[in-house]
């Protein structure tokens, strides 16, 4: 039913779009250059096995239930007991409820996302193939990047996709094109490659507004919560806690005040541990962080890189609270207004490392911003389809 739902998506989607002119054709079939889509935060289809009595009596069990089609439609309190991760603080390691088990459907094909309709038309109406020289590559986004680039069965899988569309399309690398908490993933997947592996199969990384460095968003998100998710679902995810800003990247940067004291952001552990008046989850949370922030983050993976991201919209980045109940709404908040709507300036302009070891190795880099445009637009703005469309014509 799910993959019924995607093709028809599409197949409107492709009417809708036809008079939009996105594009003339680029390529016709067989000589593409590969593109590999790796969605954002939300963006991939999981499938939650789970069996009977491992949740509270008011939540389904017993049955396989899909995000976003089904548990979308769960309470909050259901929604925490079936997609949560629990922290074991002994391995600092994380992992799905007695009773809950994960996967990824219909990995490699287009409907393994429900974010990349866009784009798959966009594909499309260049003159691809879904399925021949365009794949689509879910993972579980609850999980960090490092996580999953250590976790053998999701790397095979990445593995064996691109080295099959490189077989099938004639010796043509592949080009990774990832939003959002996708690029991390991406990223950590290709530093856990060998540098040959990368030079045969790899043409570029095309990063859209890519969370390598954290941004106030999720700090936000994680204390109060978000329209789609409770705060309380949030904090459990590494994923969505590795996404907090990471100090050495912020250093000094101020994110919180407190009656009798500022923390910035290396002191945000603390902050979590001692200002959560009646939460027990708040300490756990600070432990997490201490596991996360010391990831590595912008490793040079030796492709080409093309940057992509909006600014010049508002972002909250600063919250003054009344009392050490940091549950509660703050009495002043902050802004930035340099950034993408949901990303900072700073996170989305942390490409920027990368120019120099790319001149060095002699690869091509590029950092393209696009005012106006927010984060969650960017994967469906015609400039910035137009513009993908430009960086693959130089791998034709």
């Amino acid at each position: 039913q799910c993959e019924r739902r995607m093709l028809r998506s599409v197949v409107l989607l492709c009417a809708a779009l036809a008079s939009l002119a996105l594009g003339s054709r680029m390529c016709v079939r067989g000589t593409c250059p590969p593109v590999l889509w790796v969605p954002g935060f939300g963006g991939s289809l999981l499938q939650f096995d789970v069996a009977a009595g491992c949740v509270p009596a008011a939540c389904p069990s017993g049955e396989t239930l899909f995000y976003p089609r089904d548990i979308s439609q769960l309470t909050e309190e259901c929604q925490y007991w079936i997609s949560r991760l629990v922290f074991d603080r002994a391995t600092n390691t994380t992992h799905s409820p007695d009773g809950v088990t994960c996967s990824t459907p219909y990995f490699g094909r287009w409907n393994s996302t429900c974010s990349g309709e866009f784009i798959g038309v966009s594909l499309l109406d260049w003159g691809y193939t879904l399925g021949e020289d365009a794949f689509a590559a879910g993972y579980d986004w609850r999980l960090a990047p490092e996580t999953l680039a250590a976790d053998a069965a999701w790397q095979s899988k990445m593995t064996e996709l691109i080295e099959q569309s490189f077989a099938n399309n004639d010796g043509r690398p592949i080009n990774i094109i990832s939003h959002s908490n996708g690029p991390p993933t991406v990223l950590a997947f290709l530093l856990a490659k060998p540098a040959a592996w990368r030079a045969k199969f790899i043409n570029s990384f095309i990063p859209l507004s890519g969370n390598f460095i954290g941004q106030s968003n999720t700090v936000e998100s994680i204390t109060f919560g978000s329209s789609a998710w409770s705060a309380k679902t949030m904090r459990s995810w590494e994923g969505w806690v590795w996404s907090m800003p990471a100090p050495r990247y912020y250093q000094g940067r101020q994110y919180f005040a407190t009656p009798g004291a500022i923390y910035p952001v290396d002191a945000m552990p603390d902050f979590l541990r001692n200002n959560a008046t009646g939460s027990n989850e708040f300490p756990l949370l600070g432990d997490m962080w201490d596991v996360y922030a010391a990831s590595p983050r912008m490793g040079y993976p030796n492709v080409d890189i093309h940057c992509i991201h909006g600014t010049e919209l508002e972002i909250n980045n600063f919250w003054s609270f009344a009392s050490n109940d940091i549950t509660q709404q703050p009495t002043q908040i902050g802004h930035d207004y340099n950034s993408d709507g949901n990303q900072d300036y700073i996170d989305n302009h942390s490409c920027g490392y990368w120019e120099e070891p790319a001149t060095v190795a002699g690869k091509l880099f590029s950092l393209r911003e696009f005012p106006g445009i927010s984060h969650g637009e960017e994967i469906k703005s015609p400039q910035v389809m137009a513009y993908i469309k430009s960086v693959l014509e130089k791998y034709m």
